[in-house]
């Protein structure tokens, strides 16, 4: 696997331990997983997964669904550390010796 890849998923990982089940289930709602499918979410990790299996989420830096989403239900401070992912990627593209060695 991609150090990218990688460094998404722990990224992901670290994002899903900030999400309590009450987040979980109103991410659920707004992203308006069908019954069956929202059933098979008990976890935000596996909410992303679902996001990742219909293409709107992805390595490394395909993240405004999941932003917007996250947005809709409140939680402001998981947002701006997305956007704090987001602005660290743009400027590793733009200053690649920003990169960690």
């Amino acid at each position: 696997m991609n150090e990218r890849v990688d460094k998404f998923r722990e990224f992901l990982l670290e994002l899903s331990r900030g999400l309590t089940a009450d987040d979980v289930e109103e991410l659920k709602f707004v992203l308006s997983l069908s019954d069956a499918v929202a059933e098979q979410c008990t976890k935000a990790i596996h909410v992303f997964k679902v996001l990742e299996r219909m293409g709107k989420m992805g390595p490394p830096n395909n993240l405004d669904c999941l932003k917007e989403k996250i947005r809709c239900i409140g939680r402001m401070d998981l947002v701006h550390m997305i956007g704090n992912l987001l602005l660290y990627i743009l400027s590793i593209r733009n200053y690649p010796g920003l990169a960690p060695g």
